[in-house]
């Protein structure tokens, strides 16, 4: 079985997926991958310098983020582009994942399932959900950034109802730890009978 997870930015996703993967479970974290393709030897960095040329590369190889961010930041085509080329390839590592999984279930973790479509390909949608101010306070102190920015980044997404709508199961990631791996400890259970 195929279960894809996705929340907000602040839901707590990680903590989810980490407690999944000390459960002994393989997760696919598009996130990670993001990061790996973009390496010197990654797979999506010569497309991207094929795309916006040789300044998104620092002399060492790696990602200069800031000059691409600065490229696409207010091109809505060049983002797009972007998106295309590391989404293209994101997918289809997570799919040959998905193909040949190392455990039953096997999770995809994937903040833009429902907006890419990716919800198509998996058997179940977990929804990792937590209060609006909770998400804020949690980006604040991890990312450094202030209130308004993180409250302009959760605008920026999918609506937490229209997600709560496609959703198969809701971990409500608003208590404790222990509470929060109970639920999914139990929607564990579930699925393995």
């Amino acid at each position: 079985m195929k279960i894809g997870i996705t929340g907000g930015i602040g839901s707590g996703k990680s903590t989810v997926t980490d407690y999944i993967t000390e459960q002994g479970y393989q997760v696919f974290d598009a996130d990670k991958i993001a990061h790996e393709i973009v390496m010197p030897d990654g797979r999506a960095i010569g497309r991207l310098v094929s795309a916006f040329g040789e300044d998104i590369v620092m002399k060492d190889g790696n990602l200069d983020r800031k000059a691409l961010a600065a490229i696409v930041f207010s091109d809505k085509e060049k983002r797009k582009v972007l998106n295309d080329i590391t989404h293209a390839e994101i997918r289809d590592i997570i799919m040959k994942g998905l193909e040949n999984p190392q455990s039953d279930p096997v999770f995809a973790d994937v903040p833009l399932l429902f907006e890419t479509g990716f919800y198509k390909e998996v058997d179940r949608v977990w929804l990792v959900t937590a209060p609006e101010e909770t998400r804020i306070r949690r980006v604040s102190e991890r990312d450094g950034a202030s209130s308004a920015e993180v409250k302009a980044r959760i605008d920026s997404q999918m609506p937490e109802s229209e997600k709560r709508a496609l959703a198969d199961r809701i971990i409500n990631n608003d208590g404790s730890l222990a509470e929060l791996y109970a639920q999914i400890d139990r929607l564990l259970e579930e699925i393995n009978g």
